[in-house]
């Protein structure tokens, strides 16, 4: 149990430094006069920043007290997070400004799946893909962390259930099949 401990004051650590550097304002006409495009991409990058920070702060709660799958959830979320920034800067660092980069801005500050009106929203395993692209694995990890975001073994009967062959019962609560194994895999994602 030392070594999830270990990973759960990392965490903490890195959400704390984030925590700590917050960004309070972005100012357009600080970063150009004429170009839209910085200063949208820098509002969803604070945007982002302040969404890990709580995501991050409050799975780290959640760990601490014992709630694996609240705490694997809000890490799944991180991780889409982390693959949205991760994603977009690399590629337009790597290749270039793209052409489309301010229809992309605008999917992103104002995308929306169920409103016509609206940008379309881009889809996180876009993201996912492209990112597993530059960190082989990651579109793997996450699809662990999404069993725990849906209700079905991993987040249902593995985490709230233990079987008693002997007496033929089904036991339900917390810690019965080890908690460590939970918060590994959530800690260790967290901690990316």
């Amino acid at each position: 149990m030392e070594d999830v401990l270990n990973l759960l004051k990392e965490a903490q650590a890195r959400v704390q430094l984030l925590g700590e550097n917050l960004p309070a304002i972005v100012d357009p006409a600080s970063i150009s006069l004429s170009a839209k495009i910085p200063y949208k991409a820098l509002c969803f990058r604070e945007g982002l920043i302040w969404r890990a920070e709580e995501l991050g702060r409050t799975a780290c709660e959640h760990y601490a007290g014992g709630d694996y799958v609240a705490a694997i959830v809000l890490t799944r979320a991180l991780a889409e997070t982390a693959a949205a920034a991760k994603e977009l800067i690399e590629r337009q660092l790597s290749s270039g400004v793209e052409m489309d980069l301010d229809d992309q801005m605008m999917r992103l500050l104002m995308g929306h799946k169920n409103l016509a009106d609206m940008p379309q929203a881009i889809n996180v395993l876009t993201f996912l893909d492209r990112v597993d692209k530059l960190v082989p694995g990651i579109r793997k990890s996450y699809g662990t962390l999404s069993e725990y975001s849906h209700p079905n073994w991993h987040g249902t009967a593995l985490a709230y259930s233990e079987n008693d062959r002997e007496r033929i019962l089904t036991n339900f609560g917390r810690g019965y099949r080890d908690p460590k194994r939970h918060a590994s895999l959530g800690l260790n994602w967290a901690i990316i």
